[in-house]
């Protein structure tokens, strides 16, 4: 049985290597502006494909706990499928709405879900095998973006056309996927709010919860909101952005890389290192106005964030003692979801009004999250 499940290993490293493959990634916001809805129906869009997926968080983690992973991997992967279709034919506000519901359903399916897959496949190497998954995803990510850059380049339904095959194969990949769930006699179904008040009682994972948070979602911001304008402000172009975009994804690649460093340093004090250096680098984005030094530090910001994910992961794993994986799970996602989104308003409304204040809250928050990180080993 052992032997055979670590089959699923390589399907999800392919199935993140396909899901990756988005040939409109650089071109997203410019896509849905061509086609019909206004940037703030965009964020509108977005808000409510936020609070869907903290809302199905826990239902979808207890519904695939119950009906297997493998199941719930393949309607996820079936709907992430139709989505790209509804995506590619989407022409006005209802669509590309339709096109997030659906998105929010996958997301919420998939935390816990393909990690669990991952993890009970072959525990012993559990880290390792996050970190690969995830550089999987960036190269079918970086993949894209040269496919974009040097053959679609301005045929945008072609790009969302495109993208609607990797998925269809992804999904065809789960199929072969063997179950790693086991079945358990009939008991009392775990409740939502049990299933909160489980992670809510686990102090040092809460801490641990908070610091992921932290992490993430300055990340999100810096990494994919605040540098473009930043990028700006020091006079690069709209074409040298690009490239500096197919760069980062190609230093993303080194997240395979977390687990060989966790063994030379340490898991705990490399992730102290990851945290603390995404704070210093956070400094040097929001104090300085030197070309080189600015696209170094979001390049890093970008690359520490990837080396940090595979330890968290493998961390949340081990402190669930439960055939409820993907519940609890999912219950630890929902709490992060939360986190994020107080983060993103406050950190978004004070960049609004000032970008260097925004980025220096995200250094703050940052040196938080080194903090909840150290007391959550202690």
């Amino acid at each position: 049985m052992k032997t055979d499940v670590k089959r699923n290993i390589p399907i999800m490293f392919m199935i993140s290597l396909l899901q990756g493959m988005v040939f409109y990634a650089s071109v997203a916001s410019i896509y849905r502006q061509t086609f019909g809805i206004t940037l703030f129906e965009i964020s509108l869009i977005e808000g409510i494909n936020y609070a869907l997926t903290i809302l199905l968080e826990i239902p979808w983690g207890i519904l695939a706990d119950r009906i297997g992973y493998k199941k719930s991997m393949i309607i996820c992967s079936f709907l992430y499928f139709i989505s790209k279709i509804i995506f590619y034919k989407a022409y006005g506000f209802t669509m590309f709405l339709i096109e997030r519901i659906l998105l929010a359903v996958v997301f919420s399916g998939l935390t816990g879900v393909d990690s669990s897959i991952i993890y009970l496949s072959d525990q012993e190497n559990s880290h390792r095998n996050f970190g690969y998954h995830s550089a999987c995803g960036t190269i079918g990510m970086l993949f894209s973006s040269f496919v974009f850059a040097f053959f679609i380049k301005d045929d945008l339904r072609m790009s969302a056309f495109a993208t609607i095959i990797p998925y269809l194969l992804s999904f065809i990949l789960s199929l072969f996927l063997i179950e790693v769930k086991k079945e358990k006699e009939e008991t009392e179904r775990p409740r939502i709010f049990s299933l909160f008040k489980t992670v809510l009682k686990n102090k040092k994972l809460i801490r641990l919860l908070i610091s992921t948070a932290l992490l993430s979602e300055t990340t999100h911001l810096l990494a994919v909101f605040l540098n473009q304008e930043k990028y700006l402000e020091i006079g690069l172009t709209l074409s040298q952005i690009g490239f500096i975009n197919i760069l980062m994804n190609l230093l993303d690649t080194s997240n395979a890389l977390s687990k060989k460093l966790s063994d030379l340093f340490g898991r705990n004090k490399l992730a102290i290192i990851i945290l603390s250096l995404q704070c210093f680098f956070t400094l040097c984005v929001a104090f300085s106005r030197n070309v080189f030094l600015v696209v170094l530090s979001f390049c890093m910001i970008d690359v520490l964030y990837g080396f940090f994910v595979p330890i968290s992961s493998s961390i949340q794993h081990e402190s669930i003692d439960s055939d409820d994986r993907a519940s609890l799970i999912s219950a630890n996602s929902m709490f992060v979801d939360i986190v994020c989104i107080f983060v993103i308003v406050i950190c978004g409304k004070i960049a609004d009004y000032d970008l260097k204040l925004g980025i220096l809250s995200c250094a703050f928050l940052l040196f938080i999250s080194v903090i909840e990180y150290i007391r959550s080993i202690k």
